[in-house]
């Protein structure tokens, strides 16, 4: 009984139905496309909330020049999602200016360099390198600021949502296919 209910409707392939024509399960792509949407809203929401933790912590302890940057330890952030997002995030980067014994780039000489062949992306040190948000700066931290952080909660009922959608596309499936199958034929 589960069987037939799981072949019914998981295992939809299009060759069952001659007027389409395509060997290609169906059911499968929808399936691997949903999980890839809860993966990737996961992530992102992941991300910004870190990309809040550091502007929030920055602007709590006023850290607007050079004078004023701080650590992360001294922000008390030092954690690897932090780390995480400062080296990939462009956008927080584009919000945080980062003090180091190495030379600091704005945002917009770094896509420059980027755009070199040569050039070799510089490490970060957590350990002893300064952040701050320069004033020019603030506009794009408000906007991090202003967004918040992403609700586990919004994520999970997002979630949820989408595997209620794909299975009740999965119940319409073979019907919807059928009625094509009869258009086509």
């Amino acid at each position: 009984m589960l069987i037939d209910f799981y072949e019914k409707y998981f295992l939809v392939n299009l060759k069952d139905y001659p007027n389409i024509g395509i060997d290609f399960e169906i059911t499968k792509i929808i399936f691997y496309f949903t999980l890839g949407i809860i993966i990737a809203s996961i992530a992102i929401n992941y991300i910004r909330s870190q990309m809040y933790t550091v502007v929030k912590s920055l602007m709590r302890r006023e850290a607007f020049s050079t004078e004023t940057a701080l650590t992360l330890d001294e922000l008390g952030i030092n954690t690897a999602g932090v780390r995480r997002t400062l080296k990939s995030g462009s956008q927080l980067m584009k919000a945080v200016t980062r003090i180091g014994k190495t030379k600091s780039y704005s945002f917009e000489e770094y896509l420059e360099l980027m755009k070199k062949k040569n050039f070799k992306d510089e490490e970060i040190n957590f350990a002893e390198d300064k952040f701050y948000i320069h004033p020019s700066n603030m506009p794009s931290a408000e906007k991090i600021y202003m967004s918040g952080t992403a609700s586990a909660l919004h994520t999970a009922l997002f979630s949820v949502l989408l595997l209620a959608i794909f299975v009740c596309l999965m119940f319409l499936m073979p019907e919807i296919l059928t009625l094509i199958n009869n258009l086509l034929g």
